[in-house]
């Protein structure tokens, strides 16, 4: 895989500047543009349809992030033992780094498990397929020595920390309520801090594994092989802790459960599980399938309690990331965000406590 330098830097701002992009870039069939479908508010990812039936997906990245994901395709394309990962993996087409702009074949007939699902929890089948392909990767990359240059480097943990508040931080707060986000989140900041510390980077992970990021085949929607599920967006990639990827799809299906949660209802925790469109009994199936197809694909002991345990803090670090992010958008502590934060420090300080909660069934088999 090689990097392809453009002549001169471009905008990259709308579809008129995509379509120019592509069909200045020499690629086969780029000159026969059909349809050009904006992926992204700001214009920066697009699926191309060319003429002769195939899709490009073309994504100009932050700087750094496009080099990030073409190094983990690389990886992947350059060692016989990680099949599993290109498997998954969109294929790779043409990156330029001076316009930071990567190319992957087109996903056709998939879609995300985010658009699929429109809020609900994902059908069991999506689950284990999705969890028995993640565990694959891991295990496949285990024994890998990541020698690639563009991926010789681990995951920075992901877990914030909350004891200090510096100048900057308050700078770039993000709305009217953020300092009593901190206020909240402060109450974690010993469990926080031991998860930062506990970060173990024994796999290569995706780092974003979030409902959006994971495809599934529209072919047939009554049976989903392995086969027919995808990971995108490797920009976060890197050596890290598998846990990470596990609870972080843990921390989706909760948020699915907690963003059905009635607005109104959002101050009285214990009429969650009463008053929720998504039904209680259902997520837990949902996280109980998830962890179960996952230990059963990589072999994981489900004794190992302090396994679990990080991975369950994880999910609650995951919600935290959601509640902020719902910040920058609303510029305020919302309802969707107070569940957010009071579910996510609950994961964080009581893992084992919320395992039994929500996954009651596991580890034991039933």
């Amino acid at each position: 895989m090689k990097r392809q330098p453009m002549r001169s830097a471009i905008r990259f701002k709308s579809a008129h500047d995509i379509r120019a992009w592509v069909t200045a870039s020499g690629i086969e069939g780029s000159d026969r543009i059909r349809t050009v479908a904006l992926k992204s508010l700001r214009g920066s990812a697009a699926l191309i349809g060319l003429e002769n039936g195939t899709q490009l997906f073309v994504k100009r990245c932050a700087s750094g992030s496009a080099s990030a994901e073409f190094g983990a395709l690389g990886f992947a394309n350059d060692n016989v033992a990680l099949h599993p990962y290109r498997a998954v993996m969109p294929p790779f087409v043409h990156y330029d780094n001076r316009t930071r702009v990567l190319v992957t074949r087109g996903l056709a007939q998939h879609v995300s498990i985010e658009e699929q699902c429109n809020g609900f929890l994902p059908d069991v089948d999506v689950l284990r397929a999705t969890a028995s392909r993640l565990a694959g990767c891991h295990g496949a990359s285990q024994s890998i020595a990541v020698d690639n240059r563009d991926v010789d480097r681990h995951m920075t943990s992901p877990v914030p920390v909350y004891d200090r508040v510096t100048p900057a931080q308050v700078a770039r707060a993000v709305g009217r309520d953020y300092f009593a986000f901190l206020r909240s989140v402060q109450t974690a900041n010993d469990a926080l801090t031991d998860l930062r510390a506990s970060w173990n980077a024994d796999a290569f992970v995706h780092g974003d594994f979030k409902a959006d990021n994971i495809l599934v085949s529209t072919r047939d929607a009554d049976a989903i092989p392995d086969s027919d599920i995808r990971f995108v967006d490797w920009e976060l990639s890197g050596r890290g802790d598998r846990r990470w990827d596990v609870g972080s799809f843990v921390g989706q299906l909760v948020f699915y459960w907690v963003d059905s949660i009635p607005p109104t209802e959002a101050v009285d925790p214990a009429r969650w599980p009463l008053v929720s469109s998504i039904q209680f009994d259902d997520l837990r199936r949902a996280v109980t399938v998830w962890l179960r197809s996952y230990n059963d694909a990589f072999g994981t002991y489900r004794s190992d309690t302090g396994w679990w345990r990080r991975v369950m803090q994880y999910a609650g670090v995951f919600l935290l990331h959601r509640a902020l992010a719902t910040m920058e958008f609303t510029g305020a502590l919302t309802p969707l965000t107070y569940c957010c934060v009071h579910v996510g420090k609950t994961m964080v300080m009581q893992p084992m406590e919320s395992l039994g909660l929500f996954a009651p069934h596991f580890p034991a088999r039933t």
